[in-house]
């Protein structure tokens, strides 16, 4: 898993969120992280979060919002 800091005020996702988004299940999500294919960073109660300014991530909430 990477283990990055997110810039300040840029938004976290949490794994939920982001499978939501992605329409990707768990195991999937986990592996692309562990592949580094998605950065995460990990909260000190050991919760893994995902900035929400990664490409793959922006364009999808960007689609999702513009839906609306």
């Amino acid at each position: 898993m990477t283990d990055q800091s997110a810039s300040p005020g840029v938004r976290l996702l949490r794994p939920i969120e982001v499978r939501r988004l992605l329409g990707a299940g768990r195991t999937t999500i986990h592996d692309w992280t562990a592949r580094g294919l998605l950065a995460a960073e990990t909260t000190p109660g050991g919760h893994r979060r995902y900035p929400a300014d990664q490409e793959v991530l922006r364009a999808a909430l960007e689609a999702r919002d513009g839906q609306a």
